[in-house]
C-alpha cells in the first residue's frame, strides 16, 4: 500500500535509501553516492506532507517524493521543456532491491500520475543520472520525453549533471 510518510518512518526510509546506494553504486551509477538526499532533506519532505512510502507487512519496500514547488534545478536546462505549464517533481523515487521487478516501481509511477490529476496538474517532471539506464527506461515506459540537460545544486557532491524529462497528463 503507498501512504503519507511519517517522522516514524525515518529509520526504514533511510535503510531503503541506503539499499538504492548501494544498488546504484554496484551498476556504476554515480547517484546517491554522497549526502544527498540526506535525512533532513526527508523528514522535511515528510514534514511537508509530500514524502510517500509504498508499505507491505509494516516493512518499507519503496519510496517516491511528490514535489509541488518549482524545482531550482529546473530554471535552467540545456534544451527545452516540452510543456510551460505547473508541474509535479517526482524526487527520491527507489525500490529495495529484494523487490525489483515486481511491479513495485509502476506502482509508485501510477501513483504519481492520479495524484496529478487528482491536483489539476497536467505535467509532471523527472531527472536522473545519464548512466541510470533503469530509470530512463521506466521513464519512457511511462511516456515521458526527454528534454535537455540540467545541473544540480553547486552544494552537490558527485556528479551534478542530470537527464531531464517531462511528461503532458491533460486532457
Amino acid at each position: 500500500m503507498i501512504r503519507l510518510a511519517t517522522k516514524a518512518d525515518i529509520d526504514k526510509i533511510w535503510q531503503l535509501r541506503l539499499d538504492a546506494s548501494a544498488l546504484l553504486k554496484s551498476r556504476n551509477v554515480n547517484q546517491w553516492q554522497h549526502e544527498e538526499p540526506s535525512v533532513n532533506h526527508i523528514l522535511h519532505e515528510i514534514e511537508q506532507g509530500s514524502f510517500y512510502v509504498y508499505e507491505v507487512n509494516h516493512e518499507i519496500i519503496g519510496m517516491i517524493y511528490l514535489m509541488h514547488e518549482i524545482e531550482e534545478t529546473y530554471l535552467e536546462i540545456d534544451g527545452n521543456w516540452h510543456y510551460d505549464l505547473p508541474y509535479l517533481t517526482i524526487h527520491r523515487l527507489a525500490v529495495k532491491q529484494d523487490y525489483l521487478k515486481k511491479g513495485i516501481a509502476d506502482e509508485l509511477m501510477n501513483y504519481s500520475i492520479k495524484y496529478a490529476k487528482d491536483h489539476q496538474i497536467d505535467v509532471i517532471r523527472i531527472d536522473t543520472h545519464e548512466d541510470n539506464k533503469h530509470a530512463q527506461r521506466l521513464f519512457q515506459k511511462y511516456g515521458f520525453e526527454y528534454c535537455g540537460v540540467i545541473m544540480l545544486s553547486f552544494r552537490t557532491k558527485g556528479d551534478r549533471k542530470r537527464l531531464a524529462y517531462d511528461l503532458f497528463i491533460g486532457e
